[in-house]
């Protein structure tokens, strides 16, 4: 396929041309296919658009010991690890540079476009969101904010309390259908910063949009960062109630077979 002269040298699609974009999931650091693929077609068209991964419940097992595999501590904390938050915080300057970009903005926006019925300057506007939030949190404000701690006397000389944020550990994050980059690229790098490992769950058609952020992230990173990223299942409350993850992030905008079983649980929020 030849490459527009307005895209990224990380974007593996073209928002722009007719071929069909093809998304895999992620575990332990790796892109994998599975054995079987959703077609997504285009609204305007009706011809094929995306083609997303259709994870059988068969293939959930690397994503649950991946998950399991990840401790109480997470994967780094005030006292494990601290050098991760300014690691962290130098892939959100560079990300945030990237997507200041005129040919980045222009690639996210119109790749929004593709997948949700957004005029242009609605579609930037997620661009935007999601690079302030990035550059909030570049340079030494993430581990002054998730490094922080407290400390505070005790009852006899000598003692005192010391008080840490910590991570979850595992964690799920499941996104909403209309904002394709925004809240979806907002959750997991806010978990990423923490310590976490997240899973991520988004909307079928927005697959292709989280994918090039993913690769946009890890063109800003030394090493591989996000290690999972369940894209779609048929399965998924299955899934979560076999992983048990401590934290459930979800913005539900719309009504699906297991939305109904996580009010009552204490892990979601």
């Amino acid at each position: 396929m030849r490459r527009s002269a307005r895209l990224p040298a990380w974007a593996t699609v073209d928002p722009d041309a007719k071929a069909v974009m093809r998304c895999m999931n992620r575990v332990q650091g790796q892109w994998v296919s599975p054995a079987a693929h959703l077609s997504v077609p285009d609204p305007l068209t009706g011809e094929p658009l995306i083609s997303t991964p259709d994870t059988a419940r068969s293939e959930l097992q690397p994503f649950l010991a991946s998950l399991k595999a990840c401790t109480k501590s997470g994967l780094h904390n005030p006292l494990k690890r601290p050098q991760r938050y300014l690691e962290y915080a130098n892939v959100a300057r560079k990300a945030a540079h990237e997507l200041a970009q005129p040919e980045t903005e222009y690639f996210f926006a119109r790749l929004i476009q593709r997948v949700m019925p957004k005029s242009y300057k609605q579609a930037l506007g997620e661009v935007v969101v999601t690079r302030a939030f990035l550059q909030s949190f570049s340079g030494d404000s993430l581990r002054f904010l998730a490094g922080r701690s407290f400390n505070v006397s005790g009852d006899h000389d000598g003692q005192t309390s010391s008080g840490y944020r910590w991570p979850y550990g595992p964690v799920m994050s499941i996104a909403p259908f209309n904002f394709p980059l925004e809240i979806p690229a907002l959750q997991m790098m806010a978990a990423l910063f923490c310590g976490n490992k997240v899973l991520v769950k988004v909307q079928t058609s927005l697959l292709v949009a989280k994918q090039q952020q993913c690769a946009l992230t890890h063109a800003c990173a030394p090493s591989r960062i996000i290690w999972l990223a369940l894209w779609w299942t048929n399965s998924l409350g299955c899934f979560w109630k076999a992983a048990r993850p401590r934290r459930t992030l979800a913005f539900c905008t719309a009504r699906a077979p297991w939305h109904s079983t996580w009010p009552s649980s204490p892990l979601c929020g």
